[in-house]
């Protein structure tokens, strides 16, 4: 599996990857890629079934086969070792991956993440569930599903900037229906294996972040602090689930010093 992306920077600096979330695109992150991209190369790609990256088996779309294909595209690049940033659906392919490909992570992101479900019928309930939001996406389109996705209450406080959000639910018009929908089955959270008990062992340096009116992220974010070894955990006001998108100047300057005290 290839993925489509796009870059920012000079290959010489040391790498950023960006991973976007659920309905999202690499392109999501240049704002915040155009200023980092001063002293690093700064990788956007789209994850499978999103943008042009149009996988559309889900059996392909799963974290396993996403995770190999990161890491292809690392080799692609001649990049050894990676600081590696994703938000929601794209922080638990980061997460996989650093514990999967650890000698090719140098430094975690986590934004609005989580490690999986424990409880082995709840996860089962969630996979069913977004079987059930993949047939609604096929069925009714993706523009329908759009609307529906950015009014769950996750996002409450995304409609607080409602002009930017507009622009955001534009933006997520591009998908193929079919690719999206084969995305939100393979990579649902309720098909991925619980990496709670993986964690104690990711011995590299990690960031959790969440924002202040998204409780459960906020809890979640308390539980990894507390399990992870090398862990620094902040928390964005005035910001729901999408940090970046709510907060980019925030989140920037909390990266640059969090990457400047790491060292990379």
């Amino acid at each position: 599996m290839k993925l489509h992306f796009q870059v920012r920077g000079d290959q010489s600096n040391p790498a950023i990857l960006f991973l976007h979330g659920f309905l999202g695109l690499g392109e999501d992150w240049s704002e915040i890629a155009q200023d980092l991209s001063r002293d690093h190369f700064c990788v956007l790609p789209d994850l499978p079934g999103h943008g042009q990256s149009r996988e559309s088996d889900h059996q392909l779309c799963n974290m396993a086969a996403t995770s190999e294909a990161i890491v292809n595209l690392l080799d692609d690049l001649k990049i050894d070792r990676v600081t590696l940033l994703g938000y929601s659906m794209g922080g638990r392919i980061a997460l996989y991956t650093a514990i999967h490909f650890v000698h090719r992570v140098k430094v975690l992101v986590l934004e609005s993440a989580s490690p999986g479900i424990e409880d082995d019928k709840e996860r089962m309930d969630r996979a069913a569930l977004d079987d059930l939001r993949a047939e609604q996406i096929e069925r009714k389109g993706v523009a329908a599903f759009v609307e529906q996705w950015y009014n769950a209450p996750l996002f409450d406080s995304l409609h607080a900037k409602q002009e930017k959000l507009a622009l955001l639910k534009q933006s997520r018009l591009v998908h193929d229906p079919h690719a999206l929908a084969a995305a939100l089955r393979g990579l649902s959270i309720g098909r991925q294996p619980s990496l709670w008990k993986e964690i104690v062992r990711l011995d590299i340096p990690t960031l959790v972040i969440a924002g202040a009116s998204d409780k459960k992220y906020c809890d979640i974010a308390n539980k990894m602090a507390v399990l992870l070894p090398r862990c620094r955990q902040i928390t964005i006001g005035d910001a729901g689930h999408n940090t970046h998108f709510e907060q980019p100047q925030e989140i920037l300057a909390r990266l640059r010093e969090f990457l400047h005290d790491t060292g990379v």
